[in-house]
């Protein structure tokens, strides 16, 4: 958003833009600036007697942002730019002053009218800018993606591994006389989490076992039916295979005592 006011006694200047989806109120604080001194500089360079120019803000970050001896953003970095093409055309440096927001400050009321104003507009017929994305929104996405693919993996999870996550809650791994590291693995495994290629299929892993190379690996063919641990299975339970049941019903200890041995 942007709005600009004469001190010549004319009636304000507004001009409004619609920014595309993600871009902060920062970035927006910035365009605005940005754009209200290349108003400035358009109005000078047409013949109109230069006049100082001071720029109002209610953001705090943006000012003390462009008065840093170093800019970290292109956005920052063309701001400060635009301003001293300004502190050149009128011969004296550019003001920033800030203003308390929504006690209503006259040019900044407009500012907010015209924001909203914009924000309404229908984006099929209006010019929307493009800014860079913030960090900030990037790695918010790639959270609340991960975040849905995890949820509609754990929807997808037969009811037989589901079963031995039960049994992860109603046991208190930390009291076994195991490990601290190897309580850990055997509260993931139960989990569905860890290193179970099932928990790492939300980024774009195949799941399936890469020791047997049949089966999805998850927590009841890790612990009971996959083809490559028979032997060890035989040796620590007394069977080849286990369903859940079977597992539900083991000691926890000796699920643990399974996962080292197969080197977990």
């Amino acid at each position: 958003r942007v709005s600009t006011q004469s001190t010549g006694g004319h009636e304000p200047i507004t001009q409004g833009s619609k920014l595309c989806s993600g871009t902060s109120i920062f970035q927006a604080e910035l365009h605005a600036i940005k754009t209200a001194a290349w108003h400035e500089i358009s109005i000078i360079r047409k013949g109109s007697t230069s006049r100082p120019v001071v720029t109002f803000s209610d953001s705090q970050a943006v000012l003390q942002t462009l008065n840093r001896p170093i800019l970290h953003t292109k956005l920052c970095a063309d701001t400060a730019a635009v301003l001293n093409t300004l502190c050149e055309e009128i011969g004296e440096p550019v003001r920033l002053h800030w203003i308390k927001g929504h006690i209503g400050i006259r040019g900044n009321e407009l500012a907010d009218q015209t924001a909203k104003a914009a924000a309404k507009r229908d984006p099929s017929d209006t010019f929307i800018v493009h800014l860079q994305t913030p960090i900030s929104h990037t790695k918010h996405k790639i959270r609340e993606d991960a975040r849905q693919k995890v949820e509609m993996m754990k929807t997808k999870l037969p009811s037989t591994t589901n079963k031995l996550r039960e049994k992860a809650l109603s046991t208190d791994i930390s009291s076994l006389k195991i490990s601290r590291s190897l309580a850990v693995k055997l509260g993931a495994v139960l989990n569905n989490r860890g290193p179970l290629r099932v928990a790492l299929s939300y980024q774009g892993m195949d799941t399936t076992c890469i020791r047997c190379g049949t089966g999805t690996e998850d927590n009841l063919h890790l612990l009971g039916t996959c083809p490559a641990y028979m032997d060890t299975r035989n040796s620590v339970f007394g069977y080849p295979v286990m369903s859940a049941e079977q597992i539900m019903d083991t000691n926890p200890v000796k699920l643990a005592k399974f996962l080292t041995a197969i080197g977990w």
